[in-house]
């Protein structure tokens, strides 16, 4: 029996990537293309939606490592290359795990041999492109965050004390605004006014 692990996984920054139910079925269809005169079984690791490629503390892809190491598979295959590792220096450890357990590396959309000396420096090139494509990702999830906080829109997260976040039109868009709860904006000013008479921080605490 020929075993193929089929590693699927979901951009966490873009809603419009491939699905994981249509990455596993376009790897299937691919397998049973190159390996139809096999006799083929598949292993599905698709557990890992919505974990980023940065790093390799995926579940699936911790028990998909697992499972090369016991030598249960021939073959580990994906969709796309930045589906199972955006960081090169990861994907080389990674690629060396393959190697020592003799398991072949195949992506469908690139459609790289990694047999041969120029399919592996292929296949290093576009894990370079892909840290490269997840870092300026980054960068302008930060920025626009960024640009969000200093135009007075509220990014998120636990609400300061005495403020509460509500929805607000801002030209053809909504977005988020923090206002004063005027209900809970007396414990800060509380605060604040025994911080302002002397109070240290421990004695404000014990007050509390």
């Amino acid at each position: 029996m020929f075993t193929i692990g089929i590693y699927p996984r979901k951009s966490v920054y873009r809603d419009n990537s491939d699905s994981v139910q249509v990455q596993i079925q376009l790897c299937k269809e691919y397998a049973g293309i190159i390996y139809k005169d096999q006799d083929v079984e598949f292993r599905i690791y698709d557990l890992d939606e919505g974990f980023s490629g940065k790093n390799t503390n995926r579940p699936s892809f911790q028990q998909m490592m697992q499972d090369v190491r016991a030598n249960l598979l021939d073959v580990v295959m994906v969709y796309k290359l930045d589906r199972i590792s955006r960081n090169v220096q990861e994907f080389s450890s990674m690629y060396e795990v393959f190697q020592r357990h003799n398991v072949s590396f195949i992506s469908v959309k690139e459609s790289f041999d990694t047999t041969t000396p120029m399919g592996r420096t292929v296949m290093y090139i576009l894990a370079a492109f892909a840290q490269l494509e997840r870092e300026n990702t980054s960068e302008r999830v930060a920025d626009n965050m960024l640009a969000l906080g200093t135009s007075g829109k509220w990014t998120g997260g636990k609400c300061p004390s005495g403020f509460t976040s509500v929805r607000q039109k801002c030209g053809d868009k909504e977005h988020s605004f923090l206002i004063v709860d005027p209900e809970k904006i007396w414990l800060p000013k509380l605060l604040y006014s025994l911080l302002l008479d002397g109070y240290t921080i421990t004695a404000i605490e014990r007050y509390c």
